[in-house]
């Protein structure tokens, strides 16, 4: 008689923990739509978080031929781009809203 395993297989642990009973599966509602391209603090947050750390980069791999400037100015970039997303946050929560967005 070949030994017994001292761990059931994956899936029946899997099937054990989580359960299978759900009731109501989870369906998502529709997605936002992207802001309109004349929303100019969007642009400037995705600007900011995508331009800051890649001059960052640029500042760190190329040490001898760059100016310091393009360090502080990349550090510059992303705490602007990041004060941009807090301006874009809502003032104001549902009652039923619990932060969850899709």
């Amino acid at each position: 008689m070949p030994p017994t395993p001292w761990r059931a297989d994956a899936t029946s642990v899997v099937d054990a923990v989580l359960g299978d009973d759900d009731a109501e599966p989870f369906v998502p509602g529709p997605t936002a739509a992207l802001p309109p391209a004349t929303d100019r603090t969007f642009w400037l947050a995705v600007v900011g978080l995508v331009l800051g750390p890649v001059m960052l980069v640029v500042a760190v791999l190329g040490r001898d031929g760059v100016s310091p400037w393009w360090a502080w100015l990349g550090i510059g970039l992303m705490v602007v781009g990041f004060g941009a997303l807090v301006t874009r946050l809502p003032r104001e929560r549902d009652d039923g809203d619990d932060g969850a967005r899709l």
